[in-house]
């Protein structure tokens, strides 16, 4: 996209900031306002002989990286995209796809910074759980949360904080999220949820992620700087059926929020709220239905998509201001 119009992005991001006095940490929009189509400018991708794409994150200089199955039952790879449409496959190589891997391997990318370190999850053969890893210039660094049995990263921002979820396995599965910031991680959860994670983190601390309530619904909380939770965010119109909700996938630093939710129709959507609380819906013309993903400074989000024949493909979706 040529320059000029990422300046302008950005100044109408800037634009939408100023507009709002309250933060959007500050309260709970669950069922309040419409969420209204948006107009976006979508380029699409594939990986060839992949099955069931999906996409994950995008970086400010336009790398977007996922994870793919390699065939119905596994094993998964990540990918990372390049702008200029290359695209490279990510292994961890300590995933030796033992018997006691419940995929015949995985590595499952969640997230990237400016800088282009990777983070994700990998089934540790060795110690037989699953453990977020840091993939930098090549070189593939572990990290587990002490003292829970498994570790999943799905961000990492530009300060090189970096957001996820942790579980404990007995006496029943319970995940948490946390974030570690400057160094020091914090695990939390949402009152009444046995299921939190903390799916992206922006370089000012603020967190956004997804939770599951008593009766299975999912939705969005934000956890901003102070450690203040709001909750629960809820997609205008979005579903009540039990596995299905709300997920949001990214936050920027200007507070907009991607990702993706089911209508009570019950078809999945993308979603990006805007900071000053306006809701876009992101629908891939002629997809049968279009899941969200991350998103950058300039409101770029990415995801995947359905189409008529089954086939998931991904997305870069570029909202169109020339056309409001």
């Amino acid at each position: 996209m040529e320059t000029t119009k990422w300046m302008k992005y950005l100044l109408v991001w800037a634009g939408l900031v100023a507009a709002v006095i309250a933060p959007i940490t500050g309260r709970s929009d669950s069922g309040k306002g419409v969420i209204i189509p948006g107009r976006f400018d979508f380029k699409t991708f594939a990986i060839s002989n992949q099955v069931s794409l999906s996409v994950e994150d995008i970086n400010i200089e336009g790398s977007v990286v996922g994870s793919f199955f390699v065939t119905n039952s596994g094993p998964v790879k990540s990918f990372e995209r390049f702008p200029n449409g290359n695209i490279v496959i990510q292994d961890d190589p300590r995933d030796k796809g033992l018997p006691t891997d419940p995929f015949g391997g995985i590595t499952q990318a969640g997230g990237l910074n400016a800088a282009n370190v990777v983070v994700g999850q990998f089934y540790d053969s060795a110690a037989g759980h699953y453990a977020g890893y840091f993939l930098r210039n090549g070189d593939y660094q572990s990290y587990s949360v002490p003292g829970y049995a498994a570790t999943a990263l799905f961000s990492v921002n530009d300060l090189g904080d970096f957001s996820g979820f942790v579980q404990n396995l007995t006496p029943s599965v319970v995940t948490k999220a946390f974030v570690n910031v400057n160094g020091h991680v914090t695990v939390f959860t949402i009152p009444g949820s046995q299921f939190v994670e903390a799916t992206s983190i922006n370089n000012y601390g603020v967190a956004v992620g997804d939770y599951q309530d008593a009766e299975g619904l999912y939705h969005g909380f934000i956890r901003d700087a102070f450690a203040h939770l709001t909750y629960p965010i809820d997609v205008p119109g979005v579903t009540t059926a039990a596995g299905l909700g709300t997920i949001p996938l990214g936050v920027n630093d200007f507070g907009a929020i991607s990702g993706h939710f089911w209508d009570s129709a019950v078809k999945e959507h993308g979603f990006l709220r805007l900071p000053n609380g306006q809701y876009l819906q992101i629908d891939v013309p002629g997809a049968a239905s279009t899941g969200g993903g991350g998103l950058n400074d300039f409101g770029v989000v990415v995801g995947h998509y359905n189409d008529q024949n089954g086939n998931q493909i991904g997305y870069i979706a570029v909202p169109d201001f020339d056309h409001p």
